[in-house]
Protein backbone atom coordinates (compact mmCIF):
# COMPACT_ATOMS: atom_id res chain seq x y z
CA UNK A 1 0.00 0.00 0.00
CA UNK A 2 0.90 3.42 -1.01
CA UNK A 3 3.24 4.94 2.27
CA UNK A 4 1.46 7.94 2.33
CA UNK A 5 -2.49 6.49 1.94
CA UNK A 6 -1.28 4.30 5.25
CA UNK A 7 -0.31 7.74 6.74
CA UNK A 8 -3.60 8.82 5.83
CA UNK A 9 -5.41 6.01 6.87
CA UNK A 10 -3.60 5.86 10.89
CA UNK A 11 -4.58 10.10 10.76
CA UNK A 12 -8.14 8.86 9.96
CA UNK A 13 -8.42 6.08 12.15
CA UNK A 14 -7.40 8.34 15.82
CA UNK A 15 -9.39 11.06 14.39
CA UNK A 16 -12.59 8.60 14.12
CA UNK A 17 -11.91 7.67 17.55
CA UNK A 18 -11.73 10.67 18.99
CA UNK A 19 -14.91 11.78 17.19
CA UNK A 20 -16.49 8.45 19.00
CA UNK A 21 -15.24 9.33 22.46
CA UNK A 22 -16.06 13.05 22.01
CA UNK A 23 -19.88 11.48 21.11
CA UNK A 24 -19.50 9.32 23.98
CA UNK A 25 -19.10 11.31 26.76
CA UNK A 26 -20.94 14.46 24.81
CA UNK A 27 -23.06 16.40 27.46
CA UNK A 28 -25.34 19.27 26.13
CA UNK A 29 -25.69 20.95 29.93
CA UNK A 30 -22.27 20.75 30.16
CA UNK A 31 -20.63 25.05 30.13
CA UNK A 32 -18.15 24.02 26.91
CA UNK A 33 -20.85 21.88 25.17
CA UNK A 34 -20.46 24.65 22.25
CA UNK A 35 -16.68 23.96 22.13
CA UNK A 36 -16.46 19.92 21.98
CA UNK A 37 -19.57 19.88 19.27
CA UNK A 38 -17.04 22.69 17.01
CA UNK A 39 -14.51 19.82 18.18
CA UNK A 40 -16.78 17.01 16.73
CA UNK A 41 -17.83 19.17 13.84
CA UNK A 42 -14.06 20.15 13.03
CA UNK A 43 -12.24 16.33 13.13
CA UNK A 44 -15.03 14.98 11.11
CA UNK A 45 -14.85 17.60 8.29
CA UNK A 46 -11.06 16.51 8.32
CA UNK A 47 -11.82 12.94 8.57
CA UNK A 48 -13.75 14.02 4.83
CA UNK A 49 -10.79 15.46 3.46
CA UNK A 50 -8.87 12.76 4.36
CA UNK A 51 -11.23 10.21 2.63
CA UNK A 52 -10.70 12.59 -0.55
CA UNK A 53 -7.07 12.83 -0.45
CA UNK A 54 -6.88 9.17 -0.44
CA UNK A 55 -9.19 8.51 -3.21
CA UNK A 56 -7.38 11.04 -4.93
CA UNK A 57 -4.04 9.44 -4.81
CA UNK A 58 -5.48 5.79 -5.65
CA UNK A 59 -6.50 7.66 -9.01
CA UNK A 60 -3.40 8.87 -9.65
CA UNK A 61 -1.50 5.84 -9.05
CA UNK A 62 -3.92 3.53 -11.37
CA UNK A 63 -3.31 6.46 -13.90
CA UNK A 64 0.73 5.52 -13.55
CA UNK A 65 0.30 2.26 -13.60
CA UNK A 66 -1.42 2.08 -16.37
CA UNK A 67 1.03 4.03 -18.24
CA UNK A 68 3.72 2.27 -17.01
CA UNK A 69 2.14 -0.84 -18.69
CA UNK A 70 1.03 0.97 -22.22
CA UNK A 71 5.01 2.40 -22.34
CA UNK A 72 6.24 -1.48 -22.21
CA UNK A 73 3.49 -2.44 -25.27
CA UNK A 74 4.56 0.59 -27.27
CA UNK A 75 7.69 0.02 -26.87
CA UNK A 76 7.93 -3.51 -28.12
CA UNK A 77 5.48 -2.87 -30.77
CA UNK A 78 8.01 -0.09 -32.20
CA UNK A 79 10.89 -2.82 -32.14
CA UNK A 80 8.27 -4.66 -34.54
CA UNK A 81 7.67 -2.11 -36.57
CA UNK A 82 11.00 -1.31 -37.30
CA UNK A 83 11.85 -3.99 -39.14
CA UNK A 84 9.34 -2.61 -41.80
CA UNK A 85 9.01 0.73 -41.03
CA UNK A 86 11.44 2.38 -43.89
CA UNK A 87 8.51 2.50 -46.63
CA UNK A 88 5.65 3.21 -44.63
CA UNK A 89 6.88 5.49 -42.11
CA UNK A 90 5.12 8.63 -42.10
CA UNK A 91 6.87 11.96 -39.99
CA UNK A 92 4.84 11.88 -36.61
CA UNK A 93 3.86 15.70 -36.94
CA UNK A 94 2.54 14.58 -40.04
CA UNK A 95 0.17 11.85 -38.02
CA UNK A 96 -0.63 14.13 -35.01
CA UNK A 97 -1.70 16.68 -37.94
CA UNK A 98 -4.05 14.07 -39.76
CA UNK A 99 -5.33 13.17 -36.54
CA UNK A 100 -6.40 16.76 -35.41
CA UNK A 101 -8.06 17.20 -38.83
CA UNK A 102 -10.25 14.55 -38.32
CA UNK A 103 -11.07 15.28 -34.66
CA UNK A 104 -11.90 18.72 -35.28
CA UNK A 105 -14.12 17.71 -37.92
CA UNK A 106 -18.09 16.70 -37.44
CA UNK A 107 -17.36 13.23 -38.84
CA UNK A 108 -15.68 11.62 -36.69
CA UNK A 109 -13.39 8.84 -38.28
CA UNK A 110 -13.60 6.43 -35.58
CA UNK A 111 -10.86 4.09 -36.96
CA UNK A 112 -7.82 7.00 -35.56
CA UNK A 113 -7.03 6.02 -32.43
CA UNK A 114 -5.61 8.01 -30.13
CA UNK A 115 -2.58 5.12 -29.44
CA UNK A 116 -2.04 1.75 -31.43
CA UNK A 117 -3.56 -0.45 -28.43
CA UNK A 118 -4.43 -3.66 -27.92
CA UNK A 119 -8.32 -4.63 -28.32
CA UNK A 120 -10.10 -3.53 -25.06
CA UNK A 121 -7.44 -1.52 -23.72
CA UNK A 122 -8.36 1.91 -25.72
CA UNK A 123 -11.75 1.48 -23.30
CA UNK A 124 -9.81 1.62 -19.94
CA UNK A 125 -7.79 4.36 -21.23
CA UNK A 126 -11.06 6.58 -21.82
CA UNK A 127 -12.69 5.42 -18.79
CA UNK A 128 -9.39 6.87 -16.66
CA UNK A 129 -9.07 9.88 -18.54
CA UNK A 130 -12.91 10.61 -18.22
CA UNK A 131 -12.30 9.88 -14.43
CA UNK A 132 -9.92 12.74 -14.51
CA UNK A 133 -11.51 15.20 -17.34
CA UNK A 134 -14.57 14.91 -14.60
CA UNK A 135 -13.39 15.23 -11.53
CA UNK A 136 -10.78 17.90 -12.35
CA UNK A 137 -11.48 19.12 -15.76
CA UNK A 138 -10.15 18.48 -19.25
CA UNK A 139 -7.06 20.72 -19.24
CA UNK A 140 -6.19 18.85 -16.06
CA UNK A 141 -6.27 15.58 -17.40
CA UNK A 142 -3.79 16.49 -20.37
CA UNK A 143 -1.41 17.90 -18.29
CA UNK A 144 -1.57 15.04 -15.90
CA UNK A 145 -0.43 12.74 -18.48
CA UNK A 146 1.59 15.03 -20.83
CA UNK A 147 4.63 13.44 -19.27
CA UNK A 148 3.86 9.80 -20.52
CA UNK A 149 2.24 10.83 -23.90
CA UNK A 150 5.58 13.25 -24.90
CA UNK A 151 4.30 16.40 -25.69
CA UNK A 152 0.88 18.29 -24.97
CA UNK A 153 -0.41 18.35 -28.29
CA UNK A 154 -0.57 14.67 -27.70
CA UNK A 155 -1.21 14.73 -24.43
CA UNK A 156 -4.52 16.83 -26.18
CA UNK A 157 -5.27 14.52 -28.59
CA UNK A 158 -5.56 11.35 -26.09
CA UNK A 159 -7.62 13.14 -23.98
CA UNK A 160 -9.81 14.45 -26.96
CA UNK A 161 -10.11 11.15 -28.21
CA UNK A 162 -11.60 9.73 -24.53
CA UNK A 163 -13.90 12.76 -24.33
CA UNK A 164 -15.51 12.07 -27.84
CA UNK A 165 -18.50 9.97 -28.06
CA UNK A 166 -20.40 8.90 -31.64
CA UNK A 167 -21.83 12.20 -31.45
CA UNK A 168 -19.25 15.48 -31.48
CA UNK A 169 -19.64 17.11 -28.16
CA UNK A 170 -17.14 19.82 -26.31
CA UNK A 171 -16.68 18.01 -22.37
CA UNK A 172 -17.95 20.18 -20.28
CA UNK A 173 -15.42 22.02 -17.54
CA UNK A 174 -17.23 21.02 -14.49
CA UNK A 175 -16.69 22.22 -11.06
CA UNK A 176 -16.39 19.47 -8.84
CA UNK A 177 -18.44 20.49 -6.34
CA UNK A 178 -22.39 20.39 -5.59
CA UNK A 179 -24.03 23.65 -4.26
CA UNK A 180 -26.12 22.98 -1.10
CA UNK A 181 -29.53 23.98 -1.07
CA UNK A 182 -30.62 26.69 1.14
CA UNK A 183 -32.68 25.03 4.20
CA UNK A 184 -33.78 26.22 7.58
CA UNK A 185 -32.10 25.40 11.16
CA UNK A 186 -32.67 22.48 13.27
CA UNK A 187 -33.20 24.27 16.48
CA UNK A 188 -34.86 21.81 19.01
CA UNK A 189 -32.43 19.09 19.04
CA UNK A 190 -29.72 21.08 19.44
CA UNK A 191 -31.12 22.32 23.09
CA UNK A 192 -33.18 18.97 23.87
CA UNK A 193 -32.20 16.19 26.26
CA UNK A 194 -31.90 13.21 23.87
CA UNK A 195 -32.70 9.78 25.04
CA UNK A 196 -32.17 6.35 23.76
CA UNK A 197 -35.43 4.30 23.28
CA UNK A 198 -34.04 0.83 21.97
CA UNK A 199 -37.81 -0.75 22.73
CA UNK A 200 -39.81 2.01 20.65
CA UNK A 201 -41.51 2.90 23.76
CA UNK A 202 -40.43 4.50 27.03
CA UNK A 203 -41.80 5.29 30.71
CA UNK A 204 -41.04 8.04 33.05
CA UNK A 205 -42.59 7.95 36.48
CA UNK A 206 -43.20 11.52 37.42
CA UNK A 207 -44.03 12.90 41.04
CA UNK A 208 -46.95 15.44 40.10
CA UNK A 209 -47.84 16.23 43.75
CA UNK A 210 -45.83 16.72 46.67
CA UNK A 211 -46.10 16.27 50.60
CA UNK A 212 -47.02 19.40 52.55
CA UNK A 213 -45.70 20.01 55.72
CA UNK A 214 -47.35 21.89 58.50
CA UNK A 215 -46.47 23.26 62.19
CA UNK A 216 -47.86 21.29 65.58
CA UNK A 217 -47.81 21.62 68.90
CA UNK A 218 -46.21 19.28 71.21
CA UNK A 219 -48.51 16.11 71.93
CA UNK A 220 -50.43 17.17 68.27
CA UNK A 221 -51.24 14.16 65.86
CA UNK A 222 -49.11 15.18 62.86
CA UNK A 223 -50.72 16.52 59.63
CA UNK A 224 -51.19 13.81 56.93
CA UNK A 225 -50.37 14.61 53.37
CA UNK A 226 -50.52 12.52 50.02
CA UNK A 227 -48.02 12.51 47.42
CA UNK A 228 -48.76 11.36 44.00
CA UNK A 229 -47.36 10.40 41.12
CA UNK A 230 -48.11 9.50 37.27
CA UNK A 231 -46.07 8.82 34.60
CA UNK A 232 -44.79 10.42 31.15
CA UNK A 233 -44.51 8.05 28.03
CA UNK A 234 -43.05 7.87 25.24
CA UNK A 235 -43.67 5.43 21.93
CA UNK A 236 -41.85 5.41 18.57
CA UNK A 237 -43.29 7.06 16.05
CA UNK A 238 -42.18 6.46 12.01
CA UNK A 239 -40.71 9.06 10.37
CA UNK A 240 -39.42 8.62 6.58
CA UNK A 241 -37.48 10.28 3.92
CA UNK A 242 -37.64 9.22 0.50
CA UNK A 243 -36.20 10.06 -2.64
CA UNK A 244 -34.54 9.00 -6.44
CA UNK A 245 -32.22 9.56 -9.10
CA UNK A 246 -31.19 8.27 -12.58
CA UNK A 247 -28.51 4.90 -12.78
CA UNK A 248 -27.00 7.73 -15.01
CA UNK A 249 -26.60 10.72 -12.12
CA UNK A 250 -25.55 7.88 -10.18
CA UNK A 251 -22.64 6.51 -12.35
CA UNK A 252 -21.41 9.65 -14.19
CA UNK A 253 -22.59 12.53 -11.90
CA UNK A 254 -19.49 14.05 -9.71
CA UNK A 255 -18.22 12.18 -7.36
CA UNK A 256 -19.75 14.41 -4.49
CA UNK A 257 -23.25 14.54 -5.98
CA UNK A 258 -24.82 11.31 -4.76
CA UNK A 259 -23.36 11.94 -0.92
CA UNK A 260 -25.65 15.49 -1.38
CA UNK A 261 -28.57 13.31 -2.34
CA UNK A 262 -28.21 10.83 0.83
CA UNK A 263 -27.09 14.47 3.07
CA UNK A 264 -30.25 15.90 1.79
CA UNK A 265 -32.60 13.31 2.24
CA UNK A 266 -31.16 13.44 6.50
CA UNK A 267 -31.51 16.90 6.24
CA UNK A 268 -35.19 16.85 5.04
CA UNK A 269 -36.18 13.88 7.77
CA UNK A 270 -34.30 16.46 10.62
CA UNK A 271 -36.23 19.64 9.77
CA UNK A 272 -39.61 17.93 8.96
CA UNK A 273 -39.29 16.56 12.54
CA UNK A 274 -37.85 19.89 14.14
CA UNK A 275 -41.53 22.10 12.76
CA UNK A 276 -44.00 19.31 14.06
CA UNK A 277 -41.69 19.58 17.57
CA UNK A 278 -42.41 22.91 17.94
CA UNK A 279 -45.68 23.83 15.44
CA UNK A 280 -47.38 20.34 15.51
CA UNK A 281 -48.45 17.88 12.29
CA UNK A 282 -51.60 17.35 10.73
CA UNK A 283 -50.55 13.45 10.89
CA UNK A 284 -52.76 12.95 13.59
CA UNK A 285 -52.02 9.77 15.69
CA UNK A 286 -48.67 9.19 13.19
CA UNK A 287 -46.69 11.87 14.58
CA UNK A 288 -46.01 13.07 18.47
CA UNK A 289 -49.32 14.16 19.83
CA UNK A 290 -47.00 16.94 21.79
CA UNK A 291 -46.02 20.23 20.28
CA UNK A 292 -44.33 23.22 21.85
CA UNK A 293 -47.11 25.76 20.34
CA UNK A 294 -50.20 23.18 21.00
CA UNK A 295 -49.43 22.04 24.32
CA UNK A 296 -47.53 24.92 26.23
CA UNK A 297 -48.25 25.39 29.76
CA UNK A 298 -49.17 28.98 29.43
CA UNK A 299 -49.95 30.80 26.65
CA UNK A 300 -50.20 34.91 26.44
CA UNK A 301 -51.08 37.30 23.43
CA UNK A 302 -49.00 40.65 22.98
CA UNK A 303 -50.95 43.49 24.05
CA UNK A 304 -49.57 45.48 21.36
CA UNK A 305 -46.49 46.58 18.63
CA UNK A 306 -44.67 49.07 20.53
CA UNK A 307 -41.96 49.08 22.53
CA UNK A 308 -43.57 49.72 25.77
CA UNK A 309 -46.39 46.90 25.07
CA UNK A 310 -43.47 44.71 23.70
CA UNK A 311 -41.56 45.26 27.05
CA UNK A 312 -44.57 44.36 29.34
CA UNK A 313 -45.31 41.13 27.10
CA UNK A 314 -41.90 39.81 27.44
CA UNK A 315 -42.17 40.60 31.31
CA UNK A 316 -44.95 38.85 32.03
CA UNK A 317 -44.03 35.91 29.48
CA UNK A 318 -40.96 35.55 31.51
CA UNK A 319 -42.82 35.54 34.84
CA UNK A 320 -45.20 33.04 33.78
CA UNK A 321 -42.33 30.86 34.41
CA UNK A 322 -40.70 31.91 36.85
CA UNK A 323 -43.83 31.93 39.10
CA UNK A 324 -44.61 28.65 38.40
CA UNK A 325 -41.04 27.62 39.78
CA UNK A 326 -39.47 27.01 36.01
CA UNK A 327 -35.60 27.00 36.48
CA UNK A 328 -35.06 29.64 33.23
CA UNK A 329 -31.05 30.04 33.88
CA UNK A 330 -30.40 28.50 30.47
CA UNK A 331 -33.83 29.63 28.63
CA UNK A 332 -34.17 29.33 24.69
CA UNK A 333 -36.24 31.09 22.98
CA UNK A 334 -38.15 29.92 19.71
CA UNK A 335 -38.75 32.46 16.90
CA UNK A 336 -38.85 33.55 13.69
CA UNK A 337 -36.39 35.76 12.02
CA UNK A 338 -38.15 38.33 11.10
CA UNK A 339 -39.82 38.92 14.64
CA UNK A 340 -36.33 38.98 16.42
CA UNK A 341 -34.92 41.68 13.19
CA UNK A 342 -38.08 43.71 14.08
CA UNK A 343 -37.60 44.03 17.96
CA UNK A 344 -33.45 44.48 17.00
CA UNK A 345 -34.75 47.48 14.91
CA UNK A 346 -37.78 48.88 17.33
CA UNK A 347 -37.69 52.04 18.70
CA UNK A 348 -38.88 54.04 20.99
CA UNK A 349 -40.59 57.61 20.92
CA UNK A 350 -37.08 59.23 21.80
CA UNK A 351 -35.10 57.53 18.93
CA UNK A 352 -33.67 54.98 21.16
CA UNK A 353 -33.74 51.08 20.50
CA UNK A 354 -34.33 49.11 23.21
CA UNK A 355 -33.57 45.56 22.39
CA UNK A 356 -30.66 46.50 19.49
CA UNK A 357 -27.90 45.39 21.93
CA UNK A 358 -28.93 42.17 23.50
CA UNK A 359 -30.47 40.66 20.34
CA UNK A 360 -27.03 41.46 18.79
CA UNK A 361 -25.38 39.56 21.29
CA UNK A 362 -28.35 36.39 20.36
CA UNK A 363 -30.56 37.35 23.42
CA UNK A 364 -33.91 38.29 23.96
CA UNK A 365 -35.17 39.50 27.53
CA UNK A 366 -32.39 36.79 28.95
CA UNK A 367 -33.18 33.78 26.81
CA UNK A 368 -30.70 32.51 24.12
CA UNK A 369 -32.18 32.94 21.22
CA UNK A 370 -32.97 30.12 18.54
CA UNK A 371 -33.94 31.39 15.26
CA UNK A 372 -35.81 29.20 12.35
CA UNK A 373 -37.65 30.19 9.40
CA UNK A 374 -39.97 27.20 10.07
CA UNK A 375 -41.86 28.99 12.38
CA UNK A 376 -44.33 31.21 10.53
CA UNK A 377 -45.00 35.24 10.46
CA UNK A 378 -48.90 34.52 9.16
CA UNK A 379 -50.99 33.20 11.89
CA UNK A 380 -54.50 34.06 11.36
CA UNK A 381 -55.06 36.53 14.27
CA UNK A 382 -58.65 38.08 13.36
CA UNK A 383 -61.43 37.79 15.98
CA UNK A 384 -63.44 35.28 13.07
CA UNK A 385 -60.85 33.32 11.86
CA UNK A 386 -61.27 34.21 8.15
CA UNK A 387 -57.94 35.20 7.38
CA UNK A 388 -58.66 39.02 7.42
CA UNK A 389 -55.58 39.38 9.47
CA UNK A 390 -52.48 36.87 9.10
CA UNK A 391 -50.12 39.17 10.96
CA UNK A 392 -49.17 36.77 14.36
CA UNK A 393 -45.96 34.55 14.83
CA UNK A 394 -45.16 32.54 18.46
CA UNK A 395 -42.31 33.06 20.02
CA UNK A 396 -41.92 30.07 22.27
CA UNK A 397 -39.80 30.32 25.89
CA UNK A 398 -38.33 27.20 27.27
CA UNK A 399 -36.44 25.65 29.84
CA UNK A 400 -34.81 23.13 27.66
CA UNK A 401 -33.87 20.93 30.44
CA UNK A 402 -37.40 19.74 30.41
CA UNK A 403 -37.61 18.96 26.99
CA UNK A 404 -37.19 15.23 25.78
CA UNK A 405 -36.55 13.72 22.42
CA UNK A 406 -36.89 9.88 22.94
CA UNK A 407 -34.83 7.95 19.81
CA UNK A 408 -35.03 4.93 19.07
CA UNK A 409 -31.64 5.56 16.90
CA UNK A 410 -32.42 3.51 14.94
CA UNK A 411 -31.14 5.56 11.28
CA UNK A 412 -30.75 3.57 8.49
CA UNK A 413 -30.06 5.32 4.55
CA UNK A 414 -30.99 1.70 2.62
CA UNK A 415 -30.99 2.28 -1.95
CA UNK A 416 -31.99 -0.03 -4.32
CA UNK A 417 -32.83 -0.37 -7.72
CA UNK A 418 -35.49 -2.74 -8.38
CA UNK A 419 -39.27 -2.21 -7.12
CA UNK A 420 -42.16 0.12 -8.10
CA UNK A 421 -44.02 2.88 -5.95
CA UNK A 422 -46.42 5.63 -7.03
CA UNK A 423 -45.47 9.08 -7.00
CA UNK A 424 -48.28 12.33 -7.21
CA UNK A 425 -50.17 9.73 -9.17
CA UNK A 426 -47.67 8.03 -11.73
CA UNK A 427 -46.43 4.81 -11.31
CA UNK A 428 -42.70 4.36 -11.41
CA UNK A 429 -40.65 0.98 -11.78
CA UNK A 430 -37.22 1.21 -10.79
CA UNK A 431 -35.50 -1.38 -12.47
CA UNK A 432 -37.48 -0.60 -15.83
CA UNK A 433 -36.39 2.83 -15.63
CA UNK A 434 -33.07 2.63 -14.26
CA UNK A 435 -33.91 4.44 -11.26
CA UNK A 436 -32.23 4.08 -7.64
CA UNK A 437 -34.37 4.97 -5.02
CA UNK A 438 -33.72 5.92 -1.30
CA UNK A 439 -35.50 5.78 2.16
CA UNK A 440 -34.86 6.74 5.32
CA UNK A 441 -36.26 5.88 8.37
CA UNK A 442 -36.37 6.66 12.38
CA UNK A 443 -38.75 6.10 15.61
CA UNK A 444 -38.97 9.56 17.36
CA UNK A 445 -41.36 10.77 20.17
CA UNK A 446 -41.27 14.22 21.88
CA UNK A 447 -42.56 15.56 25.09
CA UNK A 448 -42.06 17.62 28.39
CA UNK A 449 -41.00 16.58 31.69
CA UNK A 450 -43.40 19.87 33.07
CA UNK A 451 -45.74 21.56 30.34
CA UNK A 452 -44.93 24.82 32.86
CA UNK A 453 -41.47 24.87 31.05
CA UNK A 454 -42.62 25.88 28.33
CA UNK A 455 -44.70 29.37 27.55
CA UNK A 456 -45.81 30.88 24.37
CA UNK A 457 -46.08 34.77 23.23
CA UNK A 458 -48.52 34.82 20.77
CA UNK A 459 -46.96 37.86 19.17
CA UNK A 460 -49.23 40.02 16.27
CA UNK A 461 -48.36 42.24 14.46
CA UNK A 462 -44.60 42.68 15.64
CA UNK A 463 -43.35 42.09 12.12
CA UNK A 464 -44.68 43.41 8.71
CA UNK A 465 -43.11 40.21 7.31
CA UNK A 466 -46.18 38.10 6.98
CA UNK A 467 -44.80 34.67 5.61
CA UNK A 468 -46.11 31.07 6.04
CA UNK A 469 -43.06 29.16 7.71
CA UNK A 470 -40.72 27.20 5.31
CA UNK A 471 -38.29 25.30 5.43
CA UNK A 472 -36.46 25.36 2.05
CA UNK A 473 -35.91 27.13 -0.80
CA UNK A 474 -36.80 25.76 -4.21
CA UNK A 475 -34.81 27.58 -6.85
CA UNK A 476 -36.54 28.33 -10.60
CA UNK A 477 -34.96 24.97 -12.62
CA UNK A 478 -32.34 25.87 -14.81
CA UNK A 479 -33.27 24.66 -18.21
CA UNK A 480 -30.15 25.86 -20.78
CA UNK A 481 -26.75 24.77 -20.67
CA UNK A 482 -25.33 20.93 -20.47
CA UNK A 483 -27.63 18.40 -20.37
CA UNK A 484 -24.66 15.94 -19.03
CA UNK A 485 -25.72 13.79 -16.17
CA UNK A 486 -23.18 16.01 -14.31
CA UNK A 487 -26.23 18.38 -14.10
CA UNK A 488 -29.24 16.25 -13.92
CA UNK A 489 -31.25 14.89 -11.69
CA UNK A 490 -34.83 12.94 -10.99
CA UNK A 491 -36.90 15.44 -12.81
CA UNK A 492 -34.34 16.27 -15.93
Amino acid sequence: MNKKIEELLARKAILTKEVEDKIETFDVDAEDADTVEQEIDDKTEEVKSIDAKIETIKKMEEIKRFNKELKAKEAVEDSDDEKDNDSEEKDEDEILEEKTKYMNSFNINKGISSLNLPKGSQGITNEIIKTIAKNYSAEAASNMIRNEAGSKSSADLIVKTALTTSQPTVAPDVINETVSLLTADCVVRKVARTVSMPMNNLTYPRLRLGASASWIGEGTNFVPSAQDFDTINFVGKKLTGFTYTTLEFNNFSLSDAVAHVVSDLQNQVALAEDRTFIMGSTAGALAPSYSLVGNAGTTITSTGADSVSVAADLGNIKSALQTKFVDISRGVVFGSPAIFNSLENLQTSFGVYPFREEIRMGKLNGFTIASTAQIPTDVDTSAAKDGSAKNGSPLIFVAPQHLIIADAMKYEIRSTDVGSWNDNGTQINAFSEDLIAYKLANWVDFGVQHEAAVAVLNTVGWTTMNVDGGWQLVETAQTGGNSASASKGKGA
